[in-house]
């Protein structure tokens, strides 16, 4: 079963991968990296104060980063509990694979798709009734996590796990948020709603 499952991770690895094209090669360059997404960060943050209270989006936007901070936690303990090797350094898979970037850091799971899907579902979720288009954010994690396995350096369920985490951990994250008792202090949200 264990076998079955590996070939059909690697099979279905192989074939996304091979939709990477030399002429697309620098985009997913471009999109699997996170210091390019920081202006959608801060647009989010906007987001959080322009349709929340003041107090409220101030909470908002420590449980956004708090959720993103959380997702990394989990990702890294998980990451050195399975020791799972990257694709790109199976030297028997990498010879079929197109792989744009390498590292010697472990696969499973996928912190980028757990670390995207959990920010966006709790950004999602926080603002669903204040703004009807929010949904178009999960565009994002979809790309950043396809560009893991174009760029060869996770396996699809590397992803699939990964998106799966970082939801639960989102709505977790979201639900605590929710929590009648996460308020600023009093004097702390006159000043900030003065």
């Amino acid at each position: 079963m264990k076998d079955t499952l590996y070939r059909w991770d690697t099979e279905l690895l192989i074939w996304v991968n091979s939709f990477g094209r030399e002429s697309t090669d620098s985009f997913w360059l471009v999109v699997t990296e996170i210091w390019i997404w920081f202006p959608m960060f801060l647009f989010i943050v906007y987001l959080f104060f322009r349709h929340l209270s003041r107090a409220n989006a101030v909470i908002a936007s420590s449980f956004f980063v708090a959720t993103g901070v959380l997702t990394l936690f989990v990702k890294a303990i998980t990451k050195y509990s399975f020791k799972r090797l990257r694709p790109c350094n199976v030297e028997e898979l990498a010879v079929s694979l197109r792989v744009l970037l390498c590292k010697d850091s472990f696969s499973f799971f996928s912190g980028h798709a757990s670390f995207s899907f959990a920010i966006i579902t709790f950004t999602v979720l926080a603002l669903q009734k204040e703004i009807k288009w929010v949904y178009i954010f999960y565009l994002w994690p979809v790309l950043f996590a396809l560009s893991r396995m174009i760029t060869g350096v996770h396996y699809p369920s590397d992803i699939i796990v990964g998106a799966g985490v970082g939801i639960v951990l989102g709505i977790l994250t979201h639900s605590i948020y929710k929590k009648e008792w996460i308020k600023l202090p009093k004097f702390i949200e006159d000043k900030i709603n003065f």
